[in-house]
C-alpha cells in the first residue's frame, strides 16, 4: 500500500508546499492465485485531510533541500535512471509534479 499527497503551493508563498491526503493505493501481487492490477482508493474527502508541508530551501535539476513544518532538514536527490530526465523537462514544476498555481523560477540560493 502506499498513500497518494496532494501537493499544492500559491503565489503568495512560493517555496511553501502544503501536502494533503489524495487517497490510497493497494497494490496486491497476488489475489487468489492471479496477478491483479492496483486499486485506487479515493473518496469524498480527497485532497481535504492535511497531511504537513514543507519549505523549499534549495532546488535545481538534480537536488531539492527541504525542511519540514517538522522542522526537519530533508534531501533529495534524483535517480539519474528516473524516466524523467531533467534535461527533458521544460519546468521544476514538471519534475516535481503538479505543485498547483506556482510561478516556478529559480531559487536565488544566495539568501540561504
Amino acid at each position: 500500500q502506499r498513500v497518494v499527497l496532494r501537493a499544492s503551493a500559491n503565489r503568495a508563498q512560493p517555496r511553501k508546499v502544503d501536502l494533503a491526503v489524495e487517497g490510497l493505493d493497494v497494490v496486491p501481487k497476488r489475489l487468489f492465485g492471479e496477478e491483479r492490477a492496483p486499486v485506487e482508493l479515493r473518496g469524498p474527502l480527497s485532497g481535504q485531510v492535511p497531511f504537513g508541508s514543507f519549505e523549499i530551501l534549495w532546488m535545481d535539476e538534480d537536488t531539492r533541500i527541504v525542511k519540514t513544518s517538522q522542522g526537519h532538514i530533508a534531501i533529495n536527490v534524483r535517480d539519474p535512471e528516473d524516466e524523467l530526465l531533467a534535461e527533458d523537462a521544460e519546468s521544476p514544476a514538471e519534475l516535481m509534479g503538479d505543485m498547483g498555481d506556482v510561478a516556478w523560477e529559480k531559487i536565488d540560493n544566495s539568501e540561504l
